[in-house]
Order: C-alpha cells, then sequence, then structure tokens
C-alpha cells in the first residue's frame, strides 16, 4: 500500500485521511517507514525496496532497486526524476537518509552489507555480498525464540517477512556489539540447515552456477533480547561444505564491519 506523499498539506490531513485504515499494522509500519525515509520507497518485486540514498563517504546520491540492483553516480536529470516518481522531500541530497554505495563499499569494505528486520521487534537479518570473483554471500539471522522445536522456528523464520530497518540505530549496534563475540555452540547444540531451509534462502539471494548455500542454526541466549535463534550461512562450492567454526570467525569480522559503517 502506497500512502499520500509527505507535503505539509498532507502531514496536516494524514489523520484524517487514514483514520480508516491506520489501526492496521501493515499501514502504521509503512507510514513510519516512510517517514524516516522521507520518501514512499515503493516494494519491488524481490521483495526490497525502491530508495534514495546519500552516501556519506563519497558524498553522492544514489538509488537502490530492490534488493539486487542499484544506480550509482546519478546524472542530475536522473536524480530528479526519481526524486519525483519516489516523492521525495529532501531539498538536497546530504538530506536523504544515510547509507555508504556500493562503489564505496567495495573500495573500503570489500563487501556490501545490508541490515533488515523482522516485524514486531522479533530481530534482524543481516547479509553480507563479497566484492570478489564468487560473490560470495553470507546471512546472519538474529530471531527472538517463542517456538520449542527448532523446525518450527526455522519455519517461522523464513515465512517471517523482512524490510527496511525501522529500530533505533543504537539497538542494531547494540547487536552488532553482542555479534562480535558470538560464542561457538557446542557440538550437539548446532544443526547444519536442510536443503529446504536452503532454498528458502535462495528465494532471496541466488548463488552463482557451482555454490549453493550452507549454513547452521542453534538456539543462543542474548543479553539483549534473551533466547534467541542464531543462524548462519554463506554460499559455498556444491562439493564443499563450509565449517561453523567459519561462519562464526566470519560474522564476528562482519559484524565489526557493519558497525564501524553505521558509526560513520
Amino acid at each position: 500500500m502506497i500512502l499520500p506523499s509527505f507535503a505539509e498539506d498532507y502531514n496536516v490531513r494524514f489523520p484524517t485521511i487514514t483514520q480508516a485504515y491506520f489501526d492496521d499494522h501493515q499501514v502504521r509500519r509503512e507510514h513510519a517507514l516512510q517517514l524516516r525515509l522521507k520518501q514512499l520507497a515503493p516494494t519491488m518485486l524481490d521483495g526490497g525496496r525502491a530508495i534514495l540514498w546519500y552516501c556519506h563517504v563519497c558524498q553522492k546520491p544514489w538509488y537502490q532497486l530492490g534488493r539486487t540492483a542499484s544506480l550509482v553516480c546519478l546524472s542530475e536529470t536522473q536524480l530528479d526524476e526519481i526524486v519525483q516518481h519516489l516523492g521525495a522531500e529532501a531539498r538536497h541530497a546530504s538530506a536523504f537518509p544515510a547509507a555508504i554505495c556500493p562503489t564505496c563499499a567495495a573500495l573500503h569494505l570489500g563487501g556490501m552489507p545490508r541490515i533488515e528486520e523482522y516485524p514486531d521487534g522479533q530481530g534482524y537479518r543481516f547479509t553480507w555480498e563479497a566484492i570478489t570473483s564468487r560473490k560470495t554471500r553470507l546471512f546472519c539471522i538474529i530471531y527472538k525464540w517463542n517456538i520449542s522445536s527448532m523446525t518450527e522456528m526455522l519455519r517461522e523464520v523464513y515465512a517471517a517477512p523482512c524490510d527496511v530497518r525501522t529500530a533505533p540505530l543504537e539497538d542494531v549496534k547494540r547487536h552488532l556489539d553482542w555479534l562480535q563475540s558470538l560464542a561457538k555452540p557446542g557440538k550437539r547444540e548446532a544443526v547444519l540447515l536442510t536443503e529446504n531451509n536452503m532454498n528458502s534462502m535462495s528465494q532471496f539471494d541466488t548463488p552463482l552456477p557451482g555454490f549453493v548455500w550452507c549454513g547452521y542454526g542453534w538456539k543462543s541466549s542474548c543479553s539483549l533480547t534473551g533466547q534467541v535463534l542464531v543462524a548462519l550461512g554463506m554460499t559455498f562450492p556444491t562439493s564443499s561444505i563450509c565449517t561453523l567454526s567459519l561462519l562464526v570467525a566470519c560474522w564476528r569480522q562482519i559484524a565489526r564491519v557493519i558497525e564501524g559503517v553505521l558509526a560513520c
């Protein structure tokens, strides 16, 4: 559902415009997201959104088109057209919401991070795409544990929608800080994610030919939210299996890098 643009007259009228629908959780969340981003941010076919960002590193705007495409080095004409299409309110590019662009991420980080959240404060989904010939992709899911069965938890997580972050930045940083010291689970605590689990993940990020998703999930105690499901995975050659130690080590480092970007 697309809500009206955020010109001053609409802001004044907004309570009356949405009075019949504003008790709907999705409508409220959509409104909160659009207010934070100062643009409509429509949903794309791949589940991502079209968003105009500002990169503080190169100090230029860039356009995200869903989860897999983006435009950088925008001309003034392109920028004007995108601003009009998204109903963006910012008068200056620096007023757009901040996120590092793919070019700067490749040059300075060696990969492109993404932060998404689950509804109702259930948790976060962090992803990383390495800028290498293999384009290795990794995911980390932190999700509140509310069902006794690991199988049911995984089913719920993969069915739950992920969206652009609306939670306070400090909450994200606290989770990343916790992730940096993530303890490796015992041998009997972690389970190898099944092919069905991986197929669900592949619907979001399809690996290159010759690669498949490999991952593990386990129940952990988080000082921030209590008991949580932790699920880590990465794309790996079909003839190999990545180790849990490798995934934990990778995400400790990636969490440190992402937190550093958020601090900029």
